[in-house]
């Protein structure tokens, strides 16, 4: 079982409009209340569809343990996030 109790094999993947940002959140609300990851839509629309494909579906497969442990050893700290990839 992995060490941080934010991964799952189930997220919510939604646009915020009042906070113009695309939200992975986590299934279970009461579990973890805030948004996992909230990447802005001034980050997204500076990208091309394909680009910000890849930058979204990069952040859920770190977020899913059976694809995560493709990667990432989870002896050590999760990966932090570059917000914008062109930076």
């Amino acid at each position: 079982m992995p060490r941080f109790g934010f991964l799952s094999s189930a997220f919510i993947v939604q646009w915020n409009r009042a906070n113009d940002s695309l939200d992975i959140v986590h299934p279970v609300p009461t579990q973890i209340p805030h948004p996992l990851i909230a990447i802005p839509g001034a980050t997204l629309r500076a990208m091309s569809l394909t680009e910000a494909s890849e930058f979204v579906g990069s952040r859920l497969v770190l977020l899913i343990p059976e694809l995560r442990s493709e990667w990432v050893d989870d002896t050590t700290e999760p990966p932090t996030f570059n917000e914008n990839p062109k930076a």
